[in-house]
C-alpha cells in the first residue's frame, strides 16, 4: 500500500474545489434556467486546476474532481407550495418526487431520467442532505454514492464503468482527509492523503 503526504497547496486548491461544488443552492429544480439536472449538478463541480501533482496521485484528484456534489444549503421548495408530497419536472424532462415541509424539500428526493430510471436518490432532513446520495447513469449503473450528515459531506465512493467501487474518499469538515483506490476485484491497492 502506497502512502504519500500531499503538499499544503494541493490540499488548499482541492478544498476550494469542494467548497465550490457545495455552494449550489435550490436551483436544483430548474429555477436557474439550467436545461437539465446533469448540467445543473455539474455547474458546482468545476474544480480549480490542480498543478504539480505527483503522477501517481493524479488518478485520486481526477476521481475527486469527477464527484457530483449536491448543494449544501437547505433545498427550498418553490413559493406557494403547500406541505405534503410534491412532484416536479425539469426542463429536459427529468421528473422528481419529494415532500415539502415548512417551505423546504424534506424527507426524501428522487430524480428520474426521462426513461424513468432513478438518477438521484437521497434522504433530506429540514431541507439538508442527510444520508447516502446515490447518483446513477441512465442505464441504472451506479456512478457514485456520497454520504452526508446535516448537509456536510462525510464519504464518497466513485464507481467504475463495470459498477465496482473504484475510489473511496473520507472527509472531515468537508475536506478530503483520506482516499483509497480499489482494483477490479475490490481489493484496496493504494491510499492517499
Amino acid at each position: 500500500m502506497l502512502t504519500k503526504a500531499l503538499p499544503t497547496t494541493l490540499t488548499t486548491a482541492h478544498l476550494l474545489r469542494v467548497g465550490t461544488a457545495l455552494t449550489l443552492s435550490a436551483v436544483l429544480f430548474g429555477l436557474a434556467g439550467c436545461s437539465s439536472i446533469n448540467e445543473l449538478m455539474a455547474e458546482g463541480s468545476k474544480p480549480p486546476a490542480i498543478v504539480n501533482v505527483a503522477t501517481d496521485q493524479q488518478p485520486f484528484y481526477d476521481a475527486l474532481n469527477s464527484l457530483i456534489l449536491p448543494p449544501k444549503s437547505p433545498q427550498a421548495a418553490p413559493q406557494g407550495i403547500a406541505d405534503g408530497p410534491y412532484n416536479g419536472v425539469m426542463p429536459e424532462g427529468e421528473q422528481f418526487t419529494t415532500f415539502v415541509k415548512n417551505g423546504y424539500f424534506d424527507e426524501f428526493l428522487v430524480v428520474y431520467y426521462p426513461n424513468f430510471v432513478t438518477q438521484l436518490r437521497t434522504d433530506l432532513v429540514n431541507g439538508l442532505y442527510n444520508g447516502w446520495v446515490t447518483y446513477r447513469l441512465s442505464d441504472s449503473r451506479i456512478k457514485q454514492k456520497v454520504l452526508f450528515r446535516q448537509g456536510a459531506v462525510q464519504e464518497a465512493i466513485v464507481y467504475s464503468q463495470a459498477g465496482n467501487p473504484e475510489y473511496h474518499f473520507w472527509f472531515t469538515n468537508e475536506q478530503p482527509t483520506s482516499g483509497m483506490r480499489y482494483d477490479n476485484n475490490g481489493n484496496a491497492v493504494e491510499s492517499m492523503f
